[in-house]
């Protein structure tokens, strides 16, 4: 107790008679209740602390339940991205570190390197691990931002653009492309192009094309083979429906590359993955 915290006490008064040994009923609820508050404080401290695994994680996340990362850097306490969950490091520091830190993934255990607060290189780490995307951030964009699931028209002409040109989408991260478009829209980077517009898209063509195929009132698959430039050989497998308003629907549901010669059974084979792929994703998008 430092010459600040302390209090001067009279030799005629017992410290212990003043504290344990209550005169009246009032004074000894009070001494109960500071008690208790002063547990509750100490219980609260640890729990700042408290470390989640993966899987609760995930469940917190369909509850809404978001809560930032507590850091403590001498007196201070920090809150920080709630990404930093799914990383273990030291979380207690004499004072804020100027140097990195490292971050272990509870995903995948791969240690990364950070300083407070620059996390983009974790943030992107993330969002390379498929579930975390599915079970976590998709819950975190409906709760923090819903515009960030609706993709707007520009982003699904870039799309669109990029696909039909063959254009590497390494050229997202380019200057002069990111001038040529700067006037018209704000260009995603390349990791938030390939982790999340395209897996967005991706997800919600699924749904279309499972809600078509689901309200049909009759289908017929159809396939079809060909060979590109390089003599690789893709199989696609499509759909010919007639939808519930009875008008004629061709849909695509998926196209995978074949091996060997086009035998009756190369064919079933590929077929058979094809659909058994979107049966996998679709379970997976639904919350398996």
């Amino acid at each position: 107790m430092t010459s600040s915290d302390s209090e001067e006490i009279s030799d005629k008064e017992s410290p212990n008679d003043q504290i344990f040994e209550p005169q009246n009923e009032t004074t000894s609820k009070c001494l109960s209740k500071n008690l208790t508050n002063a547990l509750s404080l100490k219980q609260n401290e640890e729990n700042i602390l408290e470390e989640f695994n993966v899987e609760k994680l995930y469940d917190m996340a369909t509850k809404g339940e978001f809560p930032k990362k507590m850091f403590i850097f001498g007196q201070d306490k920090s809150r920080y991205t709630q990404r930093l969950h799914f990383f273990t490091s030291i979380r207690t520091f004499s004072e804020r570190p100027k140097s990195h830190v490292s971050f272990t993934c509870k995903i995948c255990s791969k240690i990364l390197r950070a300083t407070f607060p620059e996390f983009n290189n974790l943030n992107n780490h993330l969002k390379t691990h498929d579930t975390w995307r599915k079970k976590w951030l998709s819950f975190y964009n409906k709760h923090f931002a819903p515009a960030l699931s609706l993709l707007d028209n520009n982003t699904y002409d870039m799309i669109r653009f990029i696909i039909s040109s063959n254009l590497a989408i390494c050229q997202l991260d380019n200057v002069h492309f990111q001038k040529l478009i700067e006037n018209k829209m704000t260009s995603p980077c390349l990791k938030t192009f390939r982790y999340d517009r395209l897996p967005t898209i991706y997800q919600q063509m699924l749904d279309i094309i499972d809600d078509k195929l689901n309200k049909a009132r009759t289908i017929c698959l159809i396939t079809d083979i060909w060979t590109n430039r390089i003599y690789a050989d893709f199989l696609a497998l499509g759909a010919v429906i007639i939808n519930e308003f009875f008008e004629q629907e061709l849909i695509v549901i998926g196209m995978k590359s074949m091996g060997g010669d086009h035998t009756a059974e190369n064919i079933q084979t590929v077929l058979e993955t094809i659909i058994n792929s979107f049966k996998c994703n679709k379970t997976k998008f639904h919350g398996n």
